[in-house]
């Protein structure tokens, strides 16, 4: 069932997008957080697969996180930047850290990641890496100032939280 899937994709891609923030909150050591976010990445690539009942190999999980990691070289800077803005709509937070900026920018990177691969596959019952890569940059900056508004307080909840 179609709606079935959507709603299970759904939560599956909040799931990641949360341990994606949780991760990059977390991650201390520059450079560890892109190993943790790829893993995060692959997995969450194969488990959207399952629900739409695609094969998904390791080289296509693979290609895919290295298609959007070319992307987000390009990307990370513009969406630490506007990150870094969402917060002054929140006054009293004090010093933004690097750590907080980062949970923002993945959180927005693997929500907009996470429903590319679920819209793929459910037209095309393919995981097509260059066509999940053209979406996902179609899709980045929509709604981009509400959306970091929500990923700014998705963050401070998790922070709180843990």
């Amino acid at each position: 069932d179609v709606m079935f899937k959507k709603s299970q994709s759904s939560r599956m891609v909040k799931s990641y997008t949360n341990k994606a923030m949780v991760a990059a909150l977390a991650t201390i050591s520059p450079g560890t957080d892109i190993l943790v976010q790829g893993y995060l990445g692959i997995h969450m690539i194969k488990d959207l697969c399952k629900i739409y009942d695609v094969p998904a190999s390791d080289i296509d999980a693979n290609q895919l996180i290295k298609l959007i990691q070319s992307r987000m070289k390009k990307t990370l800077p513009l969406l630490l930047a506007i990150a870094g803005n969402g917060f002054k709509a929140f006054p009293g937070i004090g010093t933004v850290t690097g750590g907080l900026m980062h949970a923002v920018a993945y959180g927005m990177i693997f929500d907009t990641l996470g429903r590319s691969v679920a819209r793929t596959l459910e037209v095309t019952g393919e995981l097509s890496p260059v066509l999940v890569s053209d979406l996902y940059k179609e899709n980045l900056s929509e709604n981009i100032e509400s959306r970091t508004k929500d990923f700014v307080k998705m963050v401070l909840k998790l922070r709180k939280d843990n």
